[in-house]
């Protein structure tokens, strides 16, 4: 195989697998799997005002409707969600759940 020196173009057929795989990102999956079981954990009312976003390194990212929810789910509630999706998801090592304002729908 003959080496591409510096400052040549690269073919579109070598570049195309690895943008594509770039493209699917590493939380895919994982937020996937956290969402399914995310009602279960929190209950339906709490579900509908909340979506979980992000999932990257063992921390859950979550969006909330409002400040009231957020403050419910970080303070009174935060040890039981931890368990919860801990104890669904064991695989997937998540060690901290934050919430931020966003928009859930």
């Amino acid at each position: 195989m003959k080496k591409r020196r510096k400052g040549e173009p690269t073919s579109l057929r070598k570049l195309v697998p690895g943008v594509l795989r770039g493209l699917r990102g590493p939380t895919r999956g994982p937020v996937v799997r956290v969402r399914e079981v995310w009602a279960e954990v929190v209950g339906s009312v709490m579900a509908a005002r909340t979506r979980v976003a992000a999932v990257e390194e063992g921390r859950v990212r979550v969006e909330v409707a409002s400040a009231a929810v957020r403050h419910d789910l970080a303070t009174f509630r935060h040890a039981e969600v931890l368990k919860g999706l801990q104890e669904r998801l064991p695989e997937l090592r998540i060690r901290e759940v934050s919430y931020r304002l966003g928009k859930p729908s």
